[in-house]
């Protein structure tokens, strides 16, 4: 039987969150329980993680009750995610472990709109930093 494109996503996921040391688990969903809840939840340095996975380009494909249990757990101060492509879920991770303030995770859940510009100016300055550093021709006319 062939892998359906969003069981590709979690199983790049799982490995992901082993490579993470990410405590997770995913709950099976029969219909006899609550209904919405994500497809992993996690616990990593603390901090609540719930991701929802969905096939690459169906990010935006959350059900009416998949919204509402990201809205409850949004409310009381845990992390959701909408994961449509492993690669951003690696980043996301990268960018806290780089931080080392895993409190920004319960800050909002549009944290990664956040994360990504401090990532990139961070990067930036770095570059900057190194090519001032290394006397190049490019940096010494862009400071007069």
């Amino acid at each position: 039987m062939a892998e359906t494109p969003e069981a590709k996503v979690k199983r790049r996921c799982k490995v992901i969150l082993k490579e993470f040391r990410v405590w997770f688990f995913m709950p099976m969903q029969n219909g006899m329980g609550v209904v919405g809840i994500p497809d992993f939840i996690c616990c990593w340095h603390g901090v609540f993680l719930a991701i929802e996975t969905k096939a690459p380009g169906k990010q935006a494909n959350v059900t009416p009750n998949q919204a509402k249990r990201m809205d409850e757990i949004d409310e009381a101060q845990g992390m959701v995610l909408v994961i449509d492509d492993p690669e951003e879920l690696r980043y996301i991770l990268t960018v806290l472990r780089k931080q080392g303030n895993f409190k920004l995770l319960r800050a909002h859940t549009r944290w990664l709109q956040k994360a990504k510009t401090q990532l990139l100016s961070v990067t930036t300055k770095k570059s900057t930093h190194a090519t001032k550093k290394s006397g190049s021709s490019t940096a010494r006319n862009s400071t007069k």
